[in-house]
């Protein structure tokens, strides 16, 4: 009971194929005041009602072109030494023509710049996409 969350959510894409919805979770420590911020995302697909994942987008072996694709630096931010740009549960939500990538604090770039949040258009990732 020393953290108190607040969650708040957005749905950013909803049509006949999937909807993707972003949480916004804020925690605050009540002894000391501290407050941290995340982001996590869920996208459903219709058809089934499954939670998306990427391989579920994405053609086998799309993890290489994707990793190369992600580049925390082009944000003018210094990347941590050991970035993985897709891991096996990425954090992701989509828009109706786009798929943003989250990382949050720590996890691209160093803790005080904050989340990284990274567009990719889904006509560029043409030859990829399923």
């Amino acid at each position: 009971k020393h953290i108190s969350y607040n969650v708040s959510y957005d749905v950013t894409a909803n049509n006949s194929s999937f909807v993707s919805i972003l949480f916004t979770i804020e925690l605050t420590d009540n002894d000391t005041g501290q407050k941290a911020k995340l982001h996590n995302a869920m996208t459903f697909n219709l058809k089934n009602g499954k939670v998306l994942q990427l391989k579920d987008l994405f053609a086998d072996g799309f993890e290489s072109s994707l990793s190369s694709a992600i580049n925390v630096k082009q944000f003018g931010l210094p990347q941590v030494d050991k970035f993985d740009a897709i891991v096996k549960q990425q954090n992701f939500y989509m828009e109706n023509d786009s798929i943003i990538f989250i990382y949050n604090k720590g996890e691209a770039s160093n803790f005080a710049d904050g989340e990284v949040f990274i567009p990719f258009l889904l006509t560029d990732l043409i030859g990829i996409l399923k």
